[in-house]
């Protein structure tokens, strides 16, 4: 007569290399968990996302700022052309209406 089979125990052997693979898996995980645990939700993908979104909205501002100071800048050297002609144009009616009102005898 065959006895009957009976369950066998798992081998130490089997036991180590499990804690083995357990301790190899925790190693692994650990970087990963630790480079994650740096990003909101730890999600890198919608943390580069947010950082686009901001770089995009510093260039829109730049471009923004440019155009004001172009705008101002040209407005400023229009005002003092305008200022300086304006102070020429006073100088010469002046000039102009007092020369015309002296006779200077011998001249």
């Amino acid at each position: 007569m065959n006895p009957t089979p009976t369950p066998q125990e798992p081998r130490p052997e089997r036991r180590k290399t499990d804690h083995l693979y357990k301790h190899i898996d925790d190693r692994f995980d650990a970087p990963e968990k630790l480079i994650k645990s740096g990003f909101p939700d730890g999600d890198p993908e919608e943390h580069r996302k947010v950082h686009e979104a901001r770089i995009k909205e510093a260039k829109d501002r730049a471009e923004v700022r440019l155009a004001v100071k172009k705008s101002l800048y040209s407005s400023g050297i229009g005002l003092a052309i305008l200022t300086l002609r304006a102070n020429n144009d006073i100088k010469y009616y002046y000039v102009n209406r007092f020369s015309n009102s002296f006779e200077v005898e011998g001249w």
